[in-house]
């Protein structure tokens, strides 16, 4: 399970747990009129852990809007 931000003009538009990650080129559709296209897939590998002890990962999708 992956972490992910969806970040459209530099917004944070999502903020979930996803088991799978859409890639780039690919739609995705966050309401039923609310429909984004992935332009980048980034990874942070340096995200701090909640308890603290190391470091984790999550997921940013840089992503535009398809209106």
């Amino acid at each position: 399970m992956f972490k992910v931000h969806g970040i459209h003009n530099n917004l944070k538009v999502l903020d979930r747990k996803m088991n799978h990650l859409p890639r780039t080129g690919e739609t995705i559709r966050l309401d039923s009129d609310l429909f984004y296209k992935v332009t980048e897939v980034v990874w942070c590998l340096d995200e701090p852990q909640i308890n603290g002890n190391g470091t984790t990962e999550r997921i940013n999708l840089r992503l535009e809007s398809l209106e």
